[in-house]
């Protein structure tokens, strides 16, 4: 659907009232077009696997097929809910099925998750609530702790900015240069003003191709320097609450967009509000996935890099059956293997018998070759225990989990091209700390979407980078603008005190993360779990000094923050000799 919506965007007439409204923002976007002229692509649904949820094609949970309209075994795309028709000439009926199994889940989400991107905000608010630029121009908390240097690292302040750039320095040049054929500087002398002014070096090109003089370059260096100035942050700027509004305002656009891309892979909208909260709240990413980037004889030859991801895949003994049964009389594990599965494992018969062979070693069980494809494991020794049916049941499960080759937490792999030639793994499942020993991968160029992961391997600079990447990618994904300041002050906050720090709080209600570290007892309890903080501090034996926003509304005094901040300090140095002689 990706390569449907490139190719019309590439066709399409751009004076077209559809193509006008997707550019301008009217309403829609061009991947609505691709849907409407060429497919609707491939569709997810919801599903539940013990009790995990997750998102991703219609499983095929009627006799091994998604709907009765298929046979049994089916492998085709077309069978697990990939719609290859459009809009315009209409889906048959198994696409309109599957179709309206994502549209019923948009429409759901639509009224249930909206209160939810409320809350969401809320939480973010009272993470960064005190957060403000201090004189000296670093970003600090209530208690003076710093977050960042500069803001967003250059200190710029993005409603001042043009098209993101704090100074529109073509304007600047057309209007101090007056237009001349000939003289000017040389582009070796302009390079050096400029240089020696700490300005980039594109606006020497600009000065040298306007033909300015040394009078003129210095005029617009000065200019330059003066809006570069006044593009600034305030001090005392309350940047911690702009953030977090600019931040969460988006995901309720999220919710609000739903139905307009329901149950699409590519662009599953719902995920992208339950992945905004696992970042924003660092919990365990439910669709870990990795992008493995191979050394340079794999990445260019597709059968040793599909030969590669073959090794990468986690396979337990359960994968490789048909179906398997439990003889209670016999204390005995019935195996129906599946061929099929086999093959494409690379696991034949010797091989599976040896491994059980030492699999089964620790509960004494003995394994019997029925025929081609059927094992028998005895494990008599259960009927020994005290309860003999339960202990057989967990004995099955140990066995059923055991892994035979692959890497732990890889249950799903595949070979891409990118766009520059070079093939690369995906995976579904991710493993960073184990993939990147691998003699075949690069692990310079490996990545994975789970930032958890990557502060155990990597560290706090590569968790706030992963924090950081992560959520612009998915703002992205959906169309929302959001300054890239903004959201580095959330991958700040969560990330400078030296490990990944949760916006949140833990589900008993005690403060945790940021919470706990960083606000004060009033804060929290004006949060919510009143009776837990009170307990805790009490117990404790804290103290409350009146130093955030929130504190100092309840004590009711004027909140710190803006004008609210400004303090009038008298400066001894130069009245010291006015005290003296009236001493004397």
């Amino acid at each position: 659907r990706t390569k449907a919506t490139d190719v019309i965007a590439k066709y399409i007439k751009p004076e077209s009232h559809a193509t006008v409204m997707a550019k301008t923002g009217a309403r829609g976007s061009i991947a609505n077009l691709a849907q409407v002229m060429g497919l609707v692509g491939q569709q997810t649904v919801k599903s539940r696997v013990g009790f995990v949820l997750t998102s991703g094609r219609p499983r095929k949970g009627f006799r091994e097929r998604a709907l009765s309209y298929f046979k049994r075994g089916d492998l085709r795309l077309e069978a697990r809910g990939f719609v290859k028709s459009g809009y315009m000439d209409g889906l048959n009926p198994a696409e309109f099925v599957f179709h309206a199994m994502t549209s019923r889940e948009s429409l759901v989400d639509k009224g249930r998750r909206t209160e939810d991107s409320g809350y969401f905000y809320r939480r973010v608010a009272n993470s960064l609530k005190d957060i403000y630029v201090e004189y000296d121009g670093t970003v600090r908390d209530s208690q003076g702790r710093i977050i960042q240097f500069a803001f967003g690292g250059d200190g710029m302040d993005p409603v001042k900015l043009f098209k993101g750039e704090p100074v529109n320095l073509k304007k600047i040049v057309k209007e101090l240069v007056s237009p001349k054929k000939t003289g000017g500087l040389s582009k070796k002398k302009i390079k050096e003003l400029v240089k020696a002014a700490e300005l980039p070096e594109y606006l020497a090109d600009l000065l040298y191709e306007a033909k300015a003089t040394q009078k003129e370059v210095e005029a617009v260096i000065k200019e330059v320097k003066k809006r570069l100035e006044a593009a600034k942050v305030e001090v005392l700027t309350p940047i911690g609450i702009i953030s977090a509004q600019s931040i969460a305002e988006p995901t309720t656009q999220m919710v609000l967009r739903t139905f307009h891309a329901p149950g699409v892979l590519a662009m599953d909208v719902t995920h992208g509000v339950e992945r905004f909260k696992e970042l924003v709240f660092y919990v365990s990413t439910s669709t870990p996935t990795m992008t493995i980037y191979l050394k340079p004889e794999y990445a260019k030859d597709k059968r040793k890099a599909e030969s590669a991801a073959k090794k990468l895949r986690e396979v337990k003994v359960k994968d490789l059956l048909k179906e398997y049964g439990i003889d209670n009389l016999a204390f005995s594990l019935e195996l129906t293997l599946d061929e099929e599965r086999m093959a494409d494992s690379d696991v034949d018969l010797e091989e599976l018998v040896n491994f059980l062979k030492k699999a089964v070693k620790g509960i004494k069980g003995t394994i019997e070759v029925k025929g081609d494809n059927r094992l028998s494991i005895s494990m008599i020794e259960a009927a020994k225990r005290e309860r003999p049916y339960l202990t057989l049941r967990q004995w099955t499960q140990r066995v059923l989990e055991k892994r035979i080759r692959g890497i732990e937490g890889i249950d799903r792999v595949w070979v891409e091209a990118t766009d520059e030639g070079e093939f690369v793994i995906k995976t579904r499942g991710s493993n960073l700390k184990e993939v990147v020993k691998l003699d075949f991968v690069d692990p310079t160029r490996t990545i994975t979407n789970d930032c958890k992961e990557i502060f155990e391997v990597l560290g706090v600079e590569a968790a706030r980078a992963c924090i950081l990447n992560e959520l612009t990618r998915i703002l992205n994904e959906q169309g929302l603008e959001v300054d890239q300041r903004y959201v580095s002050l959330v991958a700040d906050a969560m990330t400078h005190t030296g490990k990944p720090t949760p916006l949140s709080l833990q589900a008993s209600g005690v403060p945790s993360g940021f919470f706990s570290e960083m606000k004060t007892p009033l804060s929290k309890m004006a949060y919510e779990w009143v009776y837990h903080v009170v307990l805790n501090t009490a117990r404790k034996g804290e103290d409350n000094p009146i130093m955030g926003p929130l504190d100092a509304l309840i004590m009711g005094q004027t909140p710190p923050v803006g004008t609210g901040r400004v303090e009038v300090r008298w400066d001894w140095s130069k009245t010291e000799h006015l005290l003296r002689e009236e001493v004397t």
